[in-house]
């Protein structure tokens, strides 16, 4: 039976869909060969990968062995598990569960000089789903609790290593994927001064509930390289960078606080180093095996090349441990395990280099966040039924619109009266070529019913009605009835709007207790700050990412777009703000921090732009950025951008500011937009 039929016969429609089911995405031998010398693979006495896959990581470390070492293997997947035994014979790879303590039996130790894996990065919500007749991948609390028992049954545990795994295993998020719990298994695996060397997209470890393998990885590990696939080149058909970490094993369990004393590198591999065999192989176009020659003059801090964007930084685990106590210091298991106390930070960050001062804001003393000055951010309105909610203006009255309806409810064309629609901000199609988003240029409608609902809602319920609600003027009635009977689904699938996920939380029984009347689907939810905006930011960006003003309050904004308000008792106003935002400053961070997607494009979410690193502005620098933001406001002027950088700038670096830090705010911009770009 070859790879389709099987799964087929495991009841899914194509061998892809089983792949994307079993989060398979497979190493290939450029990618291991690489992470198998930087993770001295050579003098491992013991290896195993816990996701074993068709076995690309085993046969990269099997041909570097110095001397005989145990090698073990584990594959949830029999054809996979299959492969792997046809092309490395003589491993012993166990074709099972890896959470489960009967599959561990099996291997030859409980734990390894080395462990070396792709673990798959399935979402939770394919995780309570079926993966083909056999079922085969469990639910995750399932996952949970058999990790749970794999960590009682490990004898070599202290006290205190078992206590923080069985905690962190306890307190993730039941919104992991399930890399969360491989990442754990992983680290369990691994023996005192061994190495875990792991593949991971790169935005993984920053998402929220990573933040357990964050703090996992600071306390028991001490970090030695990060790898950055600058391009986002190493994976076909993958829409995401990816990243690949080494890490060594403490010989003792110790906390955050003392985590400190030591760099790690970060490394940047621009498509062009990449050859036919080797990640790096076009660094030295003569070698028989780049990956050594570069892991070897990496050793010596000696990398020569000349390829353009590849960069190797030494970065302080500090920074990482201080990212970590802000983001998730107030968490319950952090609080838990750190008592909430802050690290001991020997010296405050006083480097003049742009990139550093950005990459390692959270140790300056000079910088806080755009949320804790007060802005807040969030996501636009999502209605889960656009085709109904949203219409476009044919023309208009003073005291009626004539609007379209959407394709899949007949572009009809209704006479709406005004009090029953507010301008909405849709698609990025519609932003303006200046920065400032005018009521008056935008032509799509948001239907917004609150008081008033269908004639036959007010006859046909025993409740009186009309003591809440009026009768919906006639052509929105008959709209809303006609949405009723539309088809929602697919061809084959049929399904009412009232069905819809997204829809269904707009229908509300009536509260006796409360003496609050019924809502209808047809009701939205009440606006609220987050919906109507003083600026908005694209969530996916092809060019670097530009902050846009709106003229006014009124303007609904979509979910496509993350939003922006500004408390009263915040000291930026909208112009300030605006300014800031459209800086290369935040550019430059917008562009080390968000997604970068299929095609090169920035996936830039709420939680990237709450972090931006502000200074603490004086009463005349805010002053100056209003005005600037009014300028920009009415026209974009790159001397006047340049202006608000010159301001961040002189603040943070005080005596020692100089021109020329402007001009590398901009190159790093640039710089990592074409990087993303070219792929």
């Amino acid at each position: 039976m070859d790879n389709e039929d099987y799964a087929k016969a495991e009841g899914f429609q194509s061998e892809s869909q089983r792949k994307k089911r079993l989060g398979q995405v497979f190493t290939g031998h450029r990618i291991a060969k690489f992470l198998a010398h930087l993770s001295q693979a050579e003098k491992a006495l013991s290896i195993i990968d816990p996701m074993a896959g068709s076995g690309d990581m085993i046969a990269a470390c099997l041909n570097m062995l110095e001397k005989k070492s145990i090698v073990n293997a584990i594959e949830i997947d029999s054809v996979a598990s299959e492969a792997f035994s046809k092309r490395i014979p003589g491993v012993n790879v166990v074709q099972g569960n890896a959470f489960d303590k009967a599959t561990l039996s099996k291997l030859d130790s409980q734990v390894y000089d080395l462990v070396i894996t792709n673990p798959p990065y399935v979402r939770y919500q394919e995780t309570v789903k079926e993966a083909g007749k056999n079922s085969i991948i469990d639910s995750s609390a399932q996952i949970r609790k058999k990790l749970l028992n794999v960590i009682e049954s490990r004898k070599e545990l202290d006290v205190e290593s078992r206590n923080v795994f069985k905690l962190l295993t306890e307190e993730y998020s039941g919104l992991a994927d399930l890399a969360v719990p491989s990442w754990l298994l992983s680290c369990l695996l691994c023996k005192e001064s061994g190495r875990i060397a792991v593949v991971l997209p790169e935005s993984w470890i920053s998402r929220d509930y990573a933040g357990i393998i964050h703090y996992l990885l600071l306390r028991l590990f001490d970090i030695e390289y990060v790898v950055e696939d600058l391009n986002a080149a190493w994976f076909k058909n993958v829409q995401v960078k990816t990243s690949l970490l080494v890490a060594k094993r403490k010989k003792k369990i110790d906390s955050l606080k003392n985590c400190n004393g030591y760099t790690f590198k970060k490394i940047s591999l621009p498509k062009e180093t990449m050859s036919k065999e080797d990640l790096v192989g076009n660094i030295y176009p003569d070698s028989k095996n780049a990956s050594a020659d570069f892991v070897n003059q990496l050793t010596l801090n000696n990398v020569n090349s000349s390829f353009k964007n590849l960069s190797i930084i030494h970065k302080k685990i500090e920074n990482e441990v201080a990212r970590l106590y802000e983001k998730h210091g107030k968490s319950k298991w952090f609080l838990k395990l750190e008592e909430g106390k802050s690290p001991i930070i020997s010296e405050k960050h006083q480097s003049t280099d742009v990139l550093e001062i950005i990459e390692n804001y959270a140790l300056n003393e000079h910088l806080t966040s755009l949320e804790t000055l007060g802005v807040f951010i969030g996501q636009g309105l999502r209605t889960g039924a656009n085709d109904f909610f949203y219409v476009s203006k044919i023309k208009s009255d003073k005291d009626n619109i004539i609007v379209k309806t959407s394709k899949r409810l007949g572009e009809q064309v209704l006479t709406i009266p005004r009090r029953y629609l507010k301008k909405v901000l849709k698609n990025q199609s519609e932003l303006p070529d200046t920065l400032t988003i005018k009521d008056s240029e935008l032509n799509n409608f948001l239907i917004y019913i609150q008081t008033a609902v269908l004639n036959t809602e007010l006859t046909t319920t025993e409740l009186d009605l009309a003591k809440f609600y009026s009768i919906l003027p006639k052509e929105l009635e008959d709209l809303v009835i006609y949405t009723e009977s539309t088809n929602f689904g697919k061809a084959d699938e049929s399904k009412s709007i009232v069905e819809l996920t997204a829809v269904k939380p707009n229908i509300r029984e009536y509260n006796i207790r409360k003496n609050t009347p019924p809502r209808f689907w047809y009701m939205l939810p009440a606006l609220t700050k987050r919906h109507l905006p003083d600026l908005l930011i694209p969530r996916v960006n092809n060019n670097s990412p530009c902050s846009y003003l709106c003229e006014s309050n009124e303007i609904v904004v979509d979910a496509n777009f993350s939003t922006i308000r500004i408390d009263d008792k915040c000291s930026l106003n909208r112009y300030s703000l605006f300014a800031l935002l459209n800086s290369n400053w935040v550019k430059a961070y917008f562009e080390m921090n968000a997604s970068i997607m299929g095609g090169g494009a920035l996936k830039l979410e709420a939680a990237h732009i709450k972090k931006t690193p502000m200074p603490l502005f004086s009463e005349g620098e805010l002053l100056s950025l209003t005005t600037i933001g009014k300028q920009l406001s009415n026209k974009i002027c790159e001397s006047a951008l340049e202006h608000v950088d010159r301001i961040i700038l002189k603040n943070l670096q005080k005596q020692s500011f100089s021109e020329k830090g402007v001009a590398q705010l901009k190159k790093i911009v640039s710089n990592r937009r074409i990087a993303r770009k070219r792929k």
